[in-house]
């Protein structure tokens, strides 16, 4: 069996080890060196650091590489998906029967393997939909859940700026879940996928004959990715003639995040949860609007999660 093991220093290495060498690795303790099993293992003295990847490979194709650090208490919580996967099918078979990918799961993958695909477009581009919005719905939590004080009075608008983002990739996202519905050879690249990245694709196709998916279109256009000068104007009047007495404080400081126009979170609400959600006067502003982007949210979920498994899935074979 061969394995190839990455270190700190960016060097990585391959050597052929005994099976028994990969399982005995799977099973040890965390808090047991791995850099030195290696080194005994290979013989080779150069495997030193402070981190540490591996994966075995077979046939000079990549096949699965699981993170050691987090082995065990994976192997509690799923004592049934503790195996390390040499085959495809053995990684379908898990996905389809857990729903997810059962641990952190790393592999290498060659560049021109995917140049030779014949759908490379197809795939860098759920990558970045993947990194983007992986990186967007972070920092929408911690916005939500920062207890910094520096951020308290910007809490609000902070949320609401990174739901505005995350909604328009979302709906970026969908115009390539369009093509692929209206290509049929795209089509045909879902349906070799397992049962549960299928599932995902239809909950997220299903989304686009909804109508938060044409409030999804509203809002990348007129507040997501652009500021709409004619909404912006009349929200700033409708505010003024509903509240007469109305007044924002406006503040300069020191740093950029001290720097708050607190009219302008005003107007921003107003034409997302009035003007693009249409909310009701008479209708609880959090409620409905939460339900919305709630709604929004559970889709962009299966969003990530068919892009993600599509991805794996499909670079799991060789190029035609």
């Amino acid at each position: 069996m061969k394995v190839r093991i990455g270190i700190s220093s960016g060097e990585t290495f391959e050597h052929d080890v005994p099976a028994e060498a990969v399982a005995h690795c799977l099973g040890m303790d965390r808090s047991l060196c791995r850099f030195e099993f290696w080194r005994k293992v290979t013989g080779n003295d150069r495997i030193l650091g402070h981190a540490m990847v591996w994966e075995v490979i077979t046939h000079g194709q990549e096949v699965v590489e699981e993170n050691p650090e987090q082995r065990q208490e994976v192997a509690k919580e799923n004592p049934k998906q503790v195996q390390l996967s040499l085959d495809p099918g053995d990684l379908a078979a898990i996905i389809d029967s857990s729903g997810s990918l059962p641990m952190s799961t790393t592999r290498y993958v060659q560049t021109k393997k995917i140049a030779d695909t014949g759908i490379a477009s197809l795939l860098a581009r759920l990558m970045m939909i993947v990194n983007d919005m992986a990186i967007v719905n972070e920092c929408l939590r911690v916005w939500s859940t920062s207890k910094d004080k520096r951020w308290e009075s910007r809490k609000g608008g902070g949320r609401a700026l990174f739901a505005r983002v995350q909604m328009s990739y979302v709906y970026e996202a969908l115009e390539v879940i369009k093509e692929i519905r209206d290509s049929q050879t795209l089509m045909v690249e879902v349906s070799k996928c397992t049962k549960k990245t299928q599932a995902c694709f239809a909950a997220v196709k299903a989304f686009i004959d909804t109508d938060d998916y044409k409030k999804l279109i509203r809002l990348r256009n007129n507040a997501g990715f652009h500021y709409d000068p004619k909404l912006a104007e009349r929200a700033v009047k409708e505010i003024a003639a509903d509240f007469p007495n109305d007044s924002s404080t406006m503040t300069l400081g020191k740093d950029p995040l001290d720097w708050h126009f607190v009219l302008g979170d005003k107007v921003q609400d107003k034409v997302v949860v009035r003007y693009i959600f249409e909310v009701p006067k008479d209708k609880d502003i959090g409620k409905e609007s939460d339900a919305i982007a709630g709604r929004v949210f559970d889709m962009a979920e299966k969003l990530a999660e068919f892009a993600g498994y599509f991805i794996w899935e499909r670079t799991n074979y060789k190029p035609r």
